[in-house]
């Protein structure tokens, strides 16, 4: 930190009355204070940007390498009334129907496909695929 020079301004009025002091005197309860603040500043500074950098290192372990497959597992969807899940080039992926009901349709295929309670369905093509709810519906999705 840059120590003021002493014409900058006064401290007090003896400083008025001809006798300059400097503004902040490095035996002064005000220049002492101001030290003391920049250090505990400089340690929070750096206590934050420790927690930051330990956050970003284990945010970047949980992200799987460039160029390597997704881990994939089962997953439970819950789908209401009229709502979508589209598949982007999910080739061979398993579509169980807990309850309620979908329909299905592919890109690459003029046929859609209905599916009710227990029934199962296979998402199959390279494609964009879309499957809908037709009424509240739970999905159990799983890779083939």
């Amino acid at each position: 930190m840059r120590r003021p020079d002493s014409s900058s301004r006064v401290t007090d009025r003896s400083a008025l009355a001809g006798d300059p002091a400097p503004i902040l005197d490095p035996s002064s309860l005000l220049w002492q204070a101001r030290r003391t603040r920049t250090r505990v500043l400089r340690v929070c500074v750096h206590a934050t940007v420790r927690k930051l950098r330990r956050a970003a290192a284990r945010l970047r372990a949980s992200v799987p390498e460039r160029g390597t497959a997704p881990t994939l597992s089962t997953r439970t969807i819950n789908l209401g009334h009229d709502q979508l899940l589209v598949f982007e080039d999910a080739a061979r992926t398993h579509v169980e129907v807990i309850f309620g009901g979908v329909w299905l349709t592919h890109d690459d295929d003029r046929r859609d496909y209905l599916a009710s309670a227990g029934d199962e369905l296979m998402v199959e093509g390279r494609g964009r695929s879309i499957l809908g709810a037709l009424t509240t519906t739970r999905l159990e999705i799983r890779p083939a």
